[in-house]
């Protein structure tokens, strides 16, 4: 059965991850390719409501309150000759809170890890079967390869630009392999 538990004032649902039913990976991943591909070549352009939690941790570790932020958000995602991607976002705030030092970029970017031609980057596990906003869904475990020169986002803190690595999980429709969420770390 599900759990449920409160995150700030909000229930989420935590839902049971069945392992035995078997997964057939290379097709789910066969299938998010095709999506992401239409993905480009459909949504050149899009708005959405944006909230984004900060979580600053104190010297010994201990995290201190999150402060969530909403914004009114715009991405352009192009593909230029050379098949390179090319993601551009604005964000207008939406609550009246400062903003931290510690701001990413290309946040739209995340559903292309399943595109052709980035999807060879990163390592896939399947963890199996669940249900997720009511559609049985594939939850994948997924982490880039640790080569820089294919670093696929990057972070700025104040002026400066690191390139990084990340992992996380998505979870894809188990019939249209629609990615309904992305989780990454």
């Amino acid at each position: 059965p599900d759990s449920a538990e409160e995150v700030k004032g909000q229930q989420v649902q935590r839902n049971l991850v069945l392992q035995e039913v078997p997964c057939p990976l290379s097709q789910i991943l066969q299938g998010a390719r095709e999506r992401a591909t239409e993905m480009v070549d459909n949504l050149q352009r899009f708005t959405a409501t944006e909230a984004i939690e900060h979580t600053q941790y104190k010297k010994n570790g201990q995290a201190r309150k999150p402060t969530t932020q909403l914004f009114n958000y715009l991405a352009e995602i192009d593909q230029g000759p050379s098949g390179a991607f090319w993601v551009e976002e604005y964000r207008t705030a939406k609550t009246d809170i400062d903003s931290p030092p510690l701001s990413d970029t290309g946040t739209a970017a995340f559903a292309l890890i399943f595109h052709p031609q980035k999807i060879g980057n990163f390592d896939f596990q399947c963890e199996g079967l669940t249900t997720i906003q009511g559609n049985p869904a594939w939850q994948l475990r997924f982490q880039e390869s640790s080569d820089l020169s294919k670093s696929f986002h990057q972070i700025r803190i104040d002026r400066a630009v690191f390139q990084l690595r990340f992992k996380g999980r998505a979870w894809v429709t188990k019939d249209t392999f629609q990615v309904l969420r992305l989780q990454t770390d």
